[in-house]
């Protein structure tokens, strides 16, 4: 016998995987647009933008598109109530951490901009481990299977 039901989701469900799957979207505009512009990306750049930009590690790239690639692809399964939702946000969870670990830590980010930095990448973790939460309590729920 199976280990849960497929239940049917509360009414809010549908739009909350809306939001998330236009969440990765929005997600994704960005990472091209750092890939098509680099340090002009966000503006004009300073010359310290350009120096941490071209110190960026090659490795860095492929992290930040496989975080962006699977919070996008688990909004789109989230919407499709597959449990394979779950483990895409992990991964882009994971991704994120591991990007903005060696951005705040490998680099003198938070020397030259102080605590400020802190504010964006929190906040992307934060919304990161929401959706990794939102999805084992989807899935605890039989919402998603």
């Amino acid at each position: 016998m199976a280990r849960y039901i497929r239940q049917r989701p509360p009414r809010w469900f549908q739009p909350v995987c809306l939001v998330a799957a236009a969440w990765g979207l929005f997600c994704s505009f960005f990472f091209l647009r750092h890939l098509l512009f680099g340090p002009a990306a966000m503006g004009p750049p300073t010359p310290a933008d350009i120096r941490a930009f071209e110190a960026l590690p090659r490795w860095y790239g492929p992290v930040y598109g496989l975080a962006v690639t699977t919070t996008t692809l688990g909004g789109f399964a989230l919407m499709a109530r597959a449990a394979g939702a779950r483990m895409l946000f992990a991964v882009s969870l994971a991704a994120l951490l591991v990007q903005f670990a060696w951005l705040l830590l490998g680099t003198p980010l938070l020397g030259l901009k102080g605590g400020a930095a802190l504010v964006f990448p929190a906040f992307l973790i934060a919304v990161a481990a929401l959706e990794t939460w939102f999805t084992h309590k989807a899935r605890r729920r039989g919402w998603i299977s």
